[in-house]
């Protein structure tokens, strides 16, 4: 007779991603039918692509003060918050900046290759100027309201999966089940126990290569998050680009990582810790510092480095 706990899955399509959710517990499958719905209605909210939602509203009020829902204010909140903690690497000012280099439209509607604005065949995007970031964003907690400066946008994309993750597996387990995992295209949150007892064994997966993962992780309470140049890029006028922008040229950031991945207490913290790392280069390791974090880099040239790690050459000590 098994002595496994009850668990329940679900994978579905939101957020321009795959989304599996897991849950543990007698009402896993009840439950987890229930958060399908909160990330669908979180979507809603924050999707740059729907002229409806909250995030599209606050853009185009630019200038005046916004009221949101409690939830979309604590995410812009996270948000500037990260701005401040990386010294505006992890900048959500960007939505400009990710247009102008083509990625105007959901991901899966982009062309293979598109005429630039303006450009000669062949040309490179022209850059923006430097992000003003978000020192001008002013912030009321009393009253949740937001007031962007006049001409700036948000692009919560990255984040908003992180914070959405988080939210989810607090709903699980705030309801009662006694482990949660939920992964939005690759924004991992875990807690409590998995399926079959003990931690969530988590992978790091290899940008150039199916074969096997850089890394298997065993974590009872945090999160992965994989930002990689690697899978969201297009070509302008035969010029690559991709969607992590540096805010120091708004320009597609090439830096020497391929792809970076942090392990963090949550998933919106290391959303803002991967971006960061990646945009900084090699130069600022300190950024995992303040926090309990780790991380797995990947070099344009194929070559592995580690922060954080007890044992770098094995990634074998617990992350949770």
């Amino acid at each position: 007779m098994s002595t496994e706990p009850d668990s329940a899955e679900r994978r579905f399509g939101a957020m321009g991603t795959s989304i599996h959710l897991i849950g543990v517990g007698d009402r896993a499958a009840e439950l987890l039918e229930a958060a399908e719905e909160r990330i669908h209605h979180l979507e809603a909210q924050w999707s740059r692509f729907r002229p409806t939602s909250e995030l599209s509203r606050l853009n185009e009020r630019a200038g005046t003060r916004t009221t949101l829902t409690p939830e979309t204010y604590d995410l812009v909140a996270a948000a500037v918050a990260g701005w401040e903690r990386t010294d505006g690497l992890f900048d959500p000012t960007l939505l400009t900046a990710v247009e102008q280099v083509g990625y105007d439209a959901s991901f899966d509607s982009l062309p293979a290759d598109r005429p630039g604005a303006g450009a000669a065949p062949g040309a490179a995007v022209q850059p923006l100027a430097p992000s003003a970031g978000c020192a001008g964003i002013e912030l009321d907690p009393v009253e949740h309201t937001v007031r962007l400066p006049a001409g700036a946008r948000l692009d919560l994309g990255g984040i908003a999966k992180g914070y959405s993750a988080d939210l989810v597996v607090a709903d699980l387990a705030d309801a009662g089940l006694d482990g949660a995992c939920a992964n939005l295209g690759g924004d991992v949150r875990v807690w409590g126990v998995a399926p079959k007892g003990g931690g969530w064994t988590v992978e790091i997966q290899d940008p150039t290569s199916d074969a096997a993962p850089l890394a298997v992780l065993e974590i009872d309470d945090g999160a992965i998050v994989t930002s990689t140049r690697l899978k969201r890029r297009w070509l302008v006028d035969g010029v690559e680009q991709h969607h992590l922008i540096d805010p120091r040229t708004g320009r597609s950031a090439f830096t020497g990582w391929a792809q970076v991945s942090v392990i963090a207490g949550t998933a919106t913290e290391a959303e803002i810790l991967v971006k960061a790392l990646f945009l900084a280069g090699p130069s600022r390791t300190d950024l995992l510092d303040e926090l309990d974090a780790r991380a797995v880099l990947v070099g344009d040239d194929g070559h592995v480095e580690t922060l954080g790690f007890e044992d770098p050459s094995g990634f074998d000590d617990q992350a949770g």
